[in-house]
């Protein structure tokens, strides 16, 4: 061989260069997420759109009087209490400043009776030493499907709400 012919008076001739098997080299992958994470809007994704039935202040109530009863019931989960009548009417009472009774937990049972469970229990007063009869609420959320972007508590909110509203327009009439 020549050396005039070779740059650099090199008689070595130089090897391509060696991959590894089984290694990709670096190309531009992207990499996408499972469920990836919703887009933040600036509108509540509970208004109601213009256009929709506007319903009457007794509807507004217990929708109102549900949406702090979610809220009890969140409270009462994290302070590791029983979600009782008792211990939810009073906080749903302090938190709208109105009486919650019997009459309106009914009311938003007949409206969503699949999500929301009562059972009977008895509770110990420890004022009297006596076993008080109450009853422990529980929500369930089997119910609600398809809803990876929003938390089950929202779903549920979002059901009622839209529940309320196709009552009222079936039955404009009729108040609860």
């Amino acid at each position: 061989m020549d050396q005039s012919t070779c740059p650099g008076n090199s008689t070595a001739v130089s090897p391509a260069p060696v991959q590894k098997l089984g290694i990709i080299p670096n190309q531009n992958l992207e990499l996408k997420p499972a469920c990836q994470t919703p887009e933040k809007t600036n509108e509540p994704s509970h208004k109601i759109k213009e256009g929709e039935v506007e319903l009457p202040d007794k509807y507004k109530n217990i929708s109102e009087f549900f949406d702090r009863m979610i809220c009890s019931f969140r409270l009462l989960i994290l302070c590791k209490k029983l979600p009782t009548f008792q211990n939810i009417s009073a906080q749903v009472e302090i938190l709208t400043k109105r009486k919650f009774t019997y009459s309106h937990l009914a009311q938003i049972k007949y409206i969503l009776p699949e999500a929301i469970q009562i059972e009977k229990i008895l509770v110990h007063d420890k004022k009297t030493l006596c076993m008080k009869p109450d009853m422990k609420i529980s929500l369930l959320f089997d119910v609600i499907e398809g809803h990876c972007e929003q938390s089950d508590f929202l779903a549920l909110h979002q059901l009622f709400a839209s529940r309320l509203i196709s009552f009222f327009t079936k039955q404009p009439k009729v108040l609860l």
